[in-house]
């Protein structure tokens, strides 16, 4: 999928499906998501590995 966001960021993702209808709902939540983020000021989430490894770039490793 290929979208941009409010901030006219563009965003690629595969979405792992071949099922065109379950795509659309994939693509329509980010949306809605990035809309949330960029109207509402909502942060967006975050899975633990992502959380991690920004905690590993920012702190430095050894």
């Amino acid at each position: 999928m290929d979208i941009r966001t409010p901030g006219g960021e563009r965003v690629r993702r595969f979405t792992g499906t071949q099922d065109k209808q379950k795509a659309q709902e994939l693509r329509t939540k980010l949306e809605h998501e990035f809309w949330q983020q960029s109207r509402l000021s909502v942060k967006p989430k975050k899975l633990w590995d992502e959380a991690a490894l920004q905690w590993l770039k920012e702190k430095g490793t050894p």
